[in-house]
């Protein structure tokens, strides 16, 4: 494209031009283009350019804990992966990516990992991933702690018995 016949250039004092141009037709992934310059006296420069252009967040996906799972205990490895390079962080509330104060290990530029306490009963991760062009994904997982065992309140019969009994047992979860 011609810069300086779509007005798009202006003289920038060191006694040359300041010229823009938005391209509205940018493909996903990697994208070349080249620059021409001229002077008035004929003399020419070409310089060629590349960049990827990446528009869609890093899918998330967490593979531990499990939905739904109930665990015995008070901490667990929250192990997330994502289909590309991203920096993932974690809250145990929905908040935005730069508001998750906790940042997650990496085993590669796709694994990451870390150690989390958890409370008693109902417990939630939301999982935030920025790739490296800034595009962020999310994921969040919901389980259940219980870390306190069942207690017996009664067995009977008790003692001594003749013949076959029923025997039972009541407890409290």
């Amino acid at each position: 494209r011609n810069f300086a016949a779509a007005n798009n250039c202006s003289e920038n004092g060191l006694g040359g031009f300041d010229c823009s141009y938005t391209e509205l037709n940018i493909s996903a992934g990697n994208n070349n283009f080249s620059i021409v310059a001229n002077d008035t006296a004929g003399n020419a420069i070409r310089m060629l350019f590349n960049f990827t252009y990446d528009a869609s967040a890093p899918t998330v996906t967490i593979n531990s804990p499990s939905s739904g799972a109930t665990l015995n205990s008070r901490s667990t490895s929250l192990n997330v992966s994502t289909d590309e390079a991203a920096n993932c962080r974690y809250a145990q509330s929905n908040v935005p990516y730069d508001s998750m104060g906790n940042v997650m290990s990496n085993s590669s530029a796709t694994a990451f990992f870390s150690n989390v306490l958890l409370g008693e009963g109902n417990n939630s991760i939301y999982v935030g991933c920025r790739d490296l062009a800034g595009n962020v994904g999310s994921a969040n997982v919901a389980f259940y702690v219980n870390t306190t065992a069942p207690v017996v309140t009664a067995v009977t019969p008790q003692g001594l018995v003749k013949d076959a009994v029923n025997i039972s047992v009541t407890t409290v979860v």
